[in-house]
C-alpha cells in the first residue's frame, strides 16, 4: 500500500488529522513505501522544526555568529520577546515529537499531528514576518565603522 493510501486510511479513522496535502506543502514531506507512515511524517516535521529553530535561536539566544551579531541589532526588545514566544511553541512541537517517537501508539501520533497543524498554522505567518523583517533590514543595513567589533 502506498504511503498516501496508508495515510488516507488513518484519516478516515481519525477525522481531525491534517490533510496529507497540507503536511506536504508545509513540511516538504517525501514519503517512502515500506516504512511506517506516521514515523516518517514525525521525523520530517522534526527536521523542519529543528531547521526553523536554528534560524531564530541566534536572534534571541546567547550564541554569537557574525550574522546574528548584526541581526540582533535589527530587532527591538519587543520583537525579540515575540520571537521567543514563537521559539517556545517550536520547542513544544519538538519535545512532544520526541515523546511520541519513543514508540507510542498511533493515537499519540495522531494527537501530535493535530496539535502540529494548529500550532504551525499560527506560527507560519509569524515566522514569515520575522524572516521578512530580517531580510528587509539586511537590505537597508549600512555598516558603521563601530560595527567591526564582533569577536565571535
Amino acid at each position: 500500500m502506498t504511503p498516501e493510501k496508508q495515510y488516507q486510511k488513518l484519516k478516515k479513522k481519525h477525522k481531525k488529522l491534517p490533510d496529507l496535502k497540507w503536511l506536504k506543502e508545509n513540511f516538504n514531506l517525501r514519503l517512502e513505501e515500506g516504512l511506517p507512515i506516521l514515523e516518517q511524517i514525525r521525523v520530517q516535521i522534526v527536521d523542519r522544526i529543528e531547521k526553523t529553530r536554528g534560524l531564530i535561536e541566534p536572534l534571541i539566544g546567547a550564541s554569537e555568529t557574525y550574522s546574528s551579531w548584526f541581526e540582533k541589532k535589527m530587532l527591538s526588545k519587543r520583537e525579540k520577546e515575540d520571537i521567543f514566544k514563537i521559539y517556545k511553541k517550536l520547542q513544544m512541537i519538538y519535545w512532544r515529537a520526541n515523546k511520541v517517537g519513543l514508540g507510542s501508539p498511533n493515537r499519540y501520533y495522531v494527537d501530535w499531528l493535530i496539535s502540529v497543524k494548529e500550532l504551525w498554522s499560527d506560527l507560519k505567518p509569524l515566522l514569515t514576518s520575522v524572516f521578512d523583517k530580517i531580510s528587509v533590514s539586511w537590505g537597508k543595513y549600512h555598516k558603521k565603522e563601530s560595527d567591526t567589533s564582533y569577536h565571535g
